[in-house]
């Protein structure tokens, strides 16, 4: 079974140490992008209640149908790509940690 960051709670996240704080927020997603970041932006969508597909960690044609819902329910520019004002919104409604700061 696979979770999203956004399904944990913060203890959990914090017992989990590193692996409880994605990178998700350090780069722009778009169609075609693979990865964790992409896997936690899906399980957002899908508690947000606009995607219900595979948490695969690939931003497919799919998820990137299911972005576009999302950022126009939140009265933003539908271009299915995760960029500052998606993220904003998807961290502020999920309370997804970010990294603040570049890493070491």
């Amino acid at each position: 079974m696979v979770f999203g960051m956004a399904s944990l709670g913060a203890r959990m996240r914090a017992a989990l140490g590193p692996l409880g704080r994605p990178l998700f927020g350090t780069r722009t997603l778009k169609h075609g992008d693979f990865g964790g970041t992409s896997r936690c932006s899906s399980s957002c969508l899908r508690d947000a209640g606009v995607y219900s597909g595979a948490l695969d960690g690939y931003m497919g044609k799919e998820t990137s149908a299911a972005l576009k819902r999302y950022q126009r329910a939140m009265h933003l520019r539908a271009d299915a790509v995760v960029g500052p004002r998606t993220l904003s919104a998807i961290v502020r409604r999920d309370a997804v940690p970010i990294r603040t700061q570049p890493s070491p």
